[in-house]
């Protein structure tokens, strides 16, 4: 009864469970795939356990580390819903969140020093995205893309445009209405 219970079909009493102090939902599934699958050659073992053993001796580290990766949602599932267009705008807001915590979980992760670790300095910290979602998305958008009011004033100048035509429908053909009229001088 490793992960799940031969009685209950449930976690609860198992060894994933007693185990269990994730903080993402990843961490939880890679968690799961460690206890499902373990570690059969050495060095792997030895490497894990350098790094297990460096959390527990940087315990002040670990505990921020901790505090970071409960702000990280879960990147896995978000990156998959906007890869099959499923995206709402609660998840871009998640995503940002998530994404703007890497550079604080890559300076605690320079602190420590074994092979476990070094994959995870070489994260990339996604500047160029963070700025995109940070510059475009309102901080508290409707759930629904399909409501509008997504993104900033400001964000897109053809978006704007079309966002003052829908809410002033009437004034904005008229003045086109007038432009046009001047431009190709028909008076009707």
């Amino acid at each position: 009864e490793l992960t799940e219970s031969i009685r209950l079909k449930s976690k609860k009493g198992t060894l994933l469970w007693l185990m269990d102090e994730t903080k993402t939902p990843m961490g939880a599934r890679r968690l799961k795939q460690w206890i499902d699958r373990p570690l059969i050659h050495k060095n792997q073992i030895e490497s894990r356990l350098d790094t297990v053993e460096q959390f527990i001796d940087f315990f002040i580290e670990r505990d921020t580390l901790r505090e970071h990766l409960n702000q990280v949602y879960d990147i896995e599932r978000l990156v998959g819903r906007v890869s099959y267009g499923n995206v709402n705008a609660r998840d871009l807001i998640q995503l940002k969140h998530s994404i703007s915590e890497i550079p604080n979980i890559k300076q605690l992760l320079d602190r420590l020093d074994t092979e476990t670790t070094e994959q995870f300095k070489a994260l990339e910290p996604l500047d160029e995205l963070l700025a995109l979602l940070e510059n475009s998305l309102k901080e508290e958008p409707p759930i629904s893309v399909k409501e509008g009011g997504l993104f900033k004033k400001g964000f897109n100048q053809e978006l704007d445009e079309y966002l003052e035509a829908s809410k002033n429908g009437k004034t904005w053909l008229a003045e086109l209405q007038t432009k046009e009229r001047q431009r190709t001088g028909i008076k009707s």
